[in-house]
Formats: structure tokens, C-alpha cells, sequence
């Protein structure tokens, strides 16, 4: 019987060939993760409420570094059980800072358009940007439907 998890990768098509693209690319996107961090944060911050979760300067540090992290194993490649309760955790984080799931999925959408924008200035080939954009674009949204299965818990 194959996990959730393993059924929504079929769902949205991730192939061994999408997984090698995301690798490949990787280590020509981390230079942009700390901005991406940024980014994420900023939109964060601009929900009603949302700044008055963080308890300081600190806390907002480690999201931002968990954040990073966050993206590093979005191109390893390790899309397993273990990556699927990774993904939780980090969620988990958010929610125990007290950050509301809407939030984090609005500003989801901001790390979506500044990564693909990111394999474009990278890869100068296009079509290889475009696989590359393709396969990004599965592996986000099988996060995501993670994410919107948490809330239906």
C-alpha cells in the first residue's frame, strides 16, 4: 500500500527525470536562499497580527534559517517519508510560533515566483529553465497539498 505521500508525488506527475533536474540545479540556486528568506518573511509581516507572533529578532533568525534549510532539500532530491515529515516539522515551527497556516501559504506564493524567477537568471538555457521551472513547480505544489491536508486534520 503506498503512503500518502508517495500517492500525491504520482499526482502530480514527479519523475526521476523532474527529480535529476531539481538536483542538477540546486547548488546554482543557494547563493539565492538568504534573499528568498527575506522575502518570505517580509510578505509574512505584512498579514495583520503576524509580527506580533515573534517573540523577537532571534526566533525570526531561526525561521529564516529553517527556511533556507527548507530550500536546500527542496533540490537534494530525497523526496521520501522522511522529507514528508520534514516538511511537517517545518510547518509545525511556524505553527508554534503562532504564525497562522493562511499566512505561511500567502507567503508560500512569494517564494514560488522568486524561485522560478531564480532558475531563469540561472539557467540560461531555456528550455532547461523550463523543465527546471516545471519540475519546481511539482515538487511546490506537493508541499502544498501537504500543507492543505494539515489543515483539513
Amino acid at each position: 500500500m503506498s503512503t500518502f505521500f508517495e500517492e500525491m508525488k504520482h499526482y502530480v506527475g514527479l519523475s526521476p527525470a523532474d527529480v535529476d533536474r531539481l538536483r542538477e540545479a540546486g547548488p546554482r540556486l543557494e547563493p539565492h536562499f538568504p534573499r528568498l528568506a527575506e522575502l518570505f518573511y517580509e510578505k509574512l509581516l505584512e498579514h495583520p497580527g503576524a509580527a506580533r507572533v515573534f517573540s523577537g529578532p532571534e526566533q525570526l533568525q531561526r525561521l529564516k534559517q529553517t527556511l533556507q534549510g527548507w530550500a536546500r532539500e527542496l533540490f537534494r532530491g530525497r523526496y521520501d517519508e522522511a522529507y514528508a515529515r520534514e516538511r511537517t516539522d517545518i510547518g509545525l515551527r511556524h505553527v508554534r510560533a503562532g504564525v497562522p497556516q493562511k499566512y505561511v501559504i500567502s507567503a508560500m506564493n512569494v517564494v514560488r515566483i522568486f524561485l522560478l524567477q531564480a532558475v531563469d537568471q540561472e539557467l540560461p538555457d531555456r528550455d532547461r529553465a523550463a523543465e527546471t521551472k516545471h519540475a519546481l513547480d511539482k515538487i511546490l505544489d506537493l508541499d502544498a497539498m501537504r500543507e492543505e491536508r494539515k489543515k483539513l486534520r
